[in-house]
Formats: C-alpha cells, sequence, structure tokens
C-alpha cells in the first residue's frame, strides 16, 4: 500500500519483508485509523509512523510539514 518510491527505497536499503508491527500496524495508519502500537526496540515501531506519514504526504503540496512528538531526545535524534 505504500507509495512506489517508498517501496524501491525501503528495497535499496536492504529490507526484504515487513516485522510483525509494521505488517499489522502500517496498513491501518494508511487506511487513515489511529494506531496505537507496542512492541521491543528495534522491531521497527519507528518505520511504522514514518512510512506512514511519507505515503500519505503529496509531494505538489508546499511546504512539506509533519509533527512528530518524542518522549526522549535520543529517539527525536533517531527520527530525524
Amino acid at each position: 500500500m505504500l507509495k512506489d518510491e517508498l517501496l524501491r527505497a525501503v528495497k535499496e536499503a536492504s529490507f526484504e519483508r515487513p516485522s510483525e508491527v509494521q505488517y499489522n500496524c502500517i496498513p491501518q495508519a494508511l487506511n487513515g485509523k489511529d494506531v496505537l502500537c507496542q512492541a521491543k526496540a528495534g522491531s521497527g515501531k519507528t518505520a511504522v509512523f514514518v512510512l506512514s506519514i511519507l505515503s500519505q504526504m503529496n509531494k505538489d503540496t508546499s511546504p512539506l510539514t509533519a509533527l512528530v512528538l518524542c518522549h526522549t531526545r535520543e529517539l527525536a535524534l533517531q527520527i530525524k
């Protein structure tokens, strides 16, 4: 359900298949549902919202804006 350019980028980063949390949550987010997920560190939770946000943005609209709130500076730097 992701845009073609995002799928290409994911494949170029050598990811072959989504993690369980990504498989379950990305389709819900892309369908406009609120998503609350909990999983172990390193399971791909950040990719859930980043890919969902990027896939829903219209690059013809300027400026592109998304607000991501983080509870730690470390997580904010990782997302940036």
